[in-house]
């Protein structure tokens, strides 16, 4: 093991997680509403849609540092249904 390339790969893998995000957001900004309603049926994509008007960038944030079990595909399309600025939405990321 290479402790001094660690800061290499941290940055590799927010650059990688960075770039899946960007390709689920411009999903959501082509396909927008459609695909929302047939991957996500239900309460709970009209709850995610609540939490999103309401809170807008930190709707991104924190389930982008909550534990797997959360969802959180379900706020990345939303930021590109809602069209978010790009970097606003990076940064939250």
């Amino acid at each position: 093991m290479r402790p001094e390339l660690m800061p290499l790969y941290a940055a590799m893998s927010t650059l990688g997680s960075l770039a899946g995000c960007f390709v689920m957001y411009a999903i959501g900004r082509k396909g927008g509403d459609a695909l929302l309603r047939k991957r996500f049926n239900g309460p709970r994509s009209a709850q995610a849609m609540a939490l999103f008007n309401r809170f807008g960038m930190l709707a991104v944030m924190v389930p982008a540092i909550l534990p797997p079990p959360a969802p959180f595909k379900i706020f990345v399309i939303l930021a590109g249904v809602s069209r978010m600025s790009p970097w606003t939405f990076a940064l939250a990321i």
